[in-house]
């Protein structure tokens, strides 16, 4: 299978986790896991958070957000993919990647294969994180 297929897979998988997620899941997650998968979904779509730690007068849902997503840091964005497609199926064991587990091994080989690609994964909403 070709590298741009893999991507191609890669993307596609990740779209329709973050669309599961928002609207199949979210109300089910716990804040916690909502935010980790913010941080993972922050990393695949834009790279390492370029903004500074927010100040102590900022609302501590920024700062918590602004944590996961600076924990995420030096993952290449497909790398942060593949982690949230992981991820939702943990949360939610019942839901597959379109292509089933075949497209999970594909996401990991693109991943390692593009890992210096600057492309974003996809063009899918972000996890509500209240």
């Amino acid at each position: 299978m070709s590298a741009q297929t893999q991507n191609s897979q890669l993307t596609m998988s990740f779209a329709s986790a973050a669309k599961h997620v928002q609207k199949e899941i979210s109300d089910k997650l716990s804040e916690d896991q909502l935010l980790t998968l913010y941080g993972l979904y922050k990393q695949a779509m834009m790279g390492d958070c370029p903004f500074q730690r927010p100040g102590k007068d900022e609302p501590p849902n920024i700062l918590a957000r602004w944590k996961v997503w600076a924990d995420a840091k030096g993952l290449s964005k497909q790398q942060a993919a593949v982690q949230y497609i992981a991820t939702v199926m943990s949360y939610d064991p019942a839901w597959q990647p379109p292509g089933g587990s075949s497209v999970s091994s594909s996401a990991a080989a693109a991943a390692a294969a593009s890992a210096s690609s600057e492309d974003p994964p996809a063009g899918a909403a972000a996890p509500a994180v209240t």
